[in-house]
């Protein structure tokens, strides 16, 4: 881990003071916050101690850099582990459809690289507890920029991709599912100097601040991100015009199972989810006004 230009001066100035034939510099014992407070004030300062700080931070810089390449060389390797699930997850990312897989000796790849061709946007792989399966959730984006499933054809040749580049002798399952629904209730104390009893503002009622700050909260969720009940209110609380949320309801389903209620926290079956257009936030938040 890199060190401070403070710690690399004081180390400097800490091993010049043990060296005979520099004890004639002044001062003899330095530290860099002297040398921070003679730099503000009046007083001249000795160049050596200027060019001691002039290499301390070009030493710091240096560390710095040595600290993002280990990094980069450490996400790098962990990436390519066969078999785990972030390699699961940027090996999804890697499909090309509509291209065939060639054996180069050692592993099935694609003769040509096409960013093109590679339809999955989001993917995600984790452990199915209790069980020996690698669950790999996937989606492509709409014209939005929204998570969507693959088309029929797309998810099949996926599969059959995943068939032939995943480690042998392992189970996976592919989940390729719209987004999860969502039902979002809230009672909304507002300042009736901004907002309408509508959730509008006054200032133009076709901007709606807390369905706007629930809705941009839910897409900028990492794809199979965690949806914090806590984390919400914060947002909702945050927008214009509101001075105490409540939350009154929150609950989710995918597929045709029934809602189920949230508790705390909640990691979408699909990877990604949206507000069930069955129940649209303008009619499941109630606005009070709440007066100084």
């Amino acid at each position: 881990m890199a060190r401070t230009i403070t710690e690399i001066y004081d180390a400097m100035a800490a091993e010049m003071a043990t060296l005979p034939s520099l004890t004639g510099l002044a001062p003899s014992v330095d530290t860099a916050q002297q040398l921070l407070d003679d730099v503000g004030s009046p007083s001249r300062v000795a160049r050596w101690r200027l060019m001691l700080w002039v290499c301390a931070f070009g030493i710091w810089v240096h560390e710095q850099l040595f600290d993002d390449h280990t990094a980069e060389i450490e996400a790098l390797i962990a990436a390519k582990i066969p078999g785990t699930v972030r390699w699961y997850a940027d090996l999804a990312k890697q499909f090309q459809f509509g291209d065939d897989l060639v054996w180069d000796g050692s592993k099935y790849v694609y003769p040509t690289d096409d960013p093109a061709a590679r339809i999955v946007k989001r993917a995600a792989a984790i452990e199915e507890t209790g069980t020996l399966v690698t669950v790999i959730k996937v989606a492509r984006l709409d014209g939005d920029g929204l998570p969507t499933p693959l088309s029929a054809a797309q998810y099949d040749a996926f599969v059959a991709y995943l068939d032939q580049v995943k480690v042998a002798g392992t189970y996976t399952t592919v989940l390729n599912l719209p987004a999860d629904r969502l039902r979002i209730q809230y009672t909304v104390y507002y300042d009736p100097l901004v907002l309408d009893d509508s959730g509008g503002l006054l200032s133009d009622a076709a901007v709606r601040p807390v369905d706007e700050a629930i809705t941009a909260y839910i897409q900028e969720l990492p794809f199979n991100g965690t949806l914090s009940l806590a984390a919400l209110t914060d947002k909702v609380q945050a927008a214009q015009g509101v001075l105490d949320p409540v939350l009154s309801l929150a609950e989710a389903t995918y597929g045709t199972l029934p809602y189920s209620m949230i508790v705390d926290r909640y990691v979408a079956r699909a990877g990604h989810m949206t507000i069930d257009p069955a129940y649209p936030l303008e009619t499941e938040i109630t606005y009070i006004p709440l007066s100084a």
